[in-house]
C-alpha cells in the first residue's frame, strides 16, 4: 500500500513539473536565464547578418556580371571605363577604375590623361592588388560574428547546464532524495541551455562556410581579372600610347 502511495505521489509531482519549453525557462534559474538571453541576442544578430549579407552578396554578384557584360563589349579601355561609370559599384569596377586610373596618370603632376606615357606595369598591379585587400575586408565585414558565434555559443550553452546540473545536485544534498522526480526537472531545465547554444551555432556555422566559398569564388574572379587587366595594359604599355 505504501509503495502505490509513494508511485502515485511520484506520478503527481511529476504531471506538475511536466510542461512546455516555455513553463521551463520561466522556472530556470536566473544564471540559466542570463545565459539562454545572451544565446538569444546572439542567434538574433546571427540571423540578421546571414540574410544581410545573403542580399549583399547577390546584389554584389549581379553589379559583377552587369560590369563583366560591358567590359567584354567594350573596344578599348577608353570606351569601357566611359561605359561602366555609371554601372552599380562591385569589386570588378573598382579594380579596373583604379588600374585605368593608374595607367592613365601623368608623369609628374596630378593630372590624369590619355596623352602621357603610362607607367609601368608594376605600378598597375600593386594598385589593384591593394584595392583587392580592400573589397575582400568588405566582403568578410561580419563574417567574424558568425565565427563567434558558432565556435562560442556552444560551451556558453554547456556552461548554463553545468550549473544547472550542479543545483540539481544541490538540490538533492538539501532535500536528502535522489528520486527521479527531483532531479529530472532541475536537469531538463539545464539542458535547455545546451540546446539553446547549438540552436544559435549551427546556422551560424553553416551560414559562415557558404559565406567563405562565396568570397573564394569572389577572389578567384578578382585575381583572374587582374590577369586580364595586366595583359590588356602589357599591351598598351608596348604601344606607349592608348587604346582608342
Amino acid at each position: 500500500m505504501n509503495n502505490l502511495i509513494t508511485i502515485a505521489g511520484l506520478a503527481v509531482v511529476g504531471q506538475s513539473n511536466t510542461g512546455s519549453i516555455g513553463s521551463m525557462i520561466l522556472a530556470a534559474g536566473p544564471v540559466a536565464k542570463a545565459v539562454l538571453i545572451i544565446l538569444l541576442i546572439m542567434s538574433i544578430f546571427s540571423w540578421a547578418i546571414i540574410v544581410f549579407k545573403y542580399i549583399s552578396y547577390k546584389k554584389i554578384s549581379r553589379a559583377a556580371d552587369e560590369f563583366m557584360d560591358a567590359f567584354i563589349g567594350g573596344k578599348t579601355l577608353s570606351e569601357v571605363y566611359e561605359e561602366t561609370r555609371s554601372k552599380p559599384a562591385s569589386y570588378l569596377k573598382s579594380i579596373f577604375d583604379v588600374g585605368y586610373k593608374t595607367a592613365m596618370r601623368k608623369k609628374g603632376s596630378r593630372a590624369e590623361t590619355e596623352d602621357d606615357a603610362p607607367v609601368s606595369l608594376e605600378i598597375i598591379e600593386r594598385a589593384m592588388r591593394k584595392v583587392t585587400l580592400v573589397e575582400v575586408n568588405k566582403l568578410e565585414d561580419l563574417l567574424s560574428f558568425l565565427a563567434s558565434t558558432g565556435s562560442a555559443s556552444p560551451f556558453i550553452g554547456l556552461f548554463g547546464t553545468v550549473w544547472g546540473i550542479m543545483a540539481a545536485f544541490r538540490s538533492i544534498g538539501i532535500t536528502e532524495s535522489a528520486s527521479l522526480a527531483i532531479v529530472a526537472p532541475g536537469i531538463s531545465e539545464a539542458l535547455i541551455t545546451t540546446a539553446m547554444g547549438l540552436f544559435a551555432a549551427i546556422p551560424a556555422v553553416l551560414a559562415y562556410n557558404y559565406f567563405q566559398r562565396r568570397i573564394k569564388v569572389f577572389v578567384d574572379d578578382m585575381d583572374a581579372f587582374i590577369i586580364e587587366m595586366l595583359n590588356m595594359f602589357e599591351r598598351y604599355i608596348r604601344t606607349n600610347g592608348v587604346q582608342r
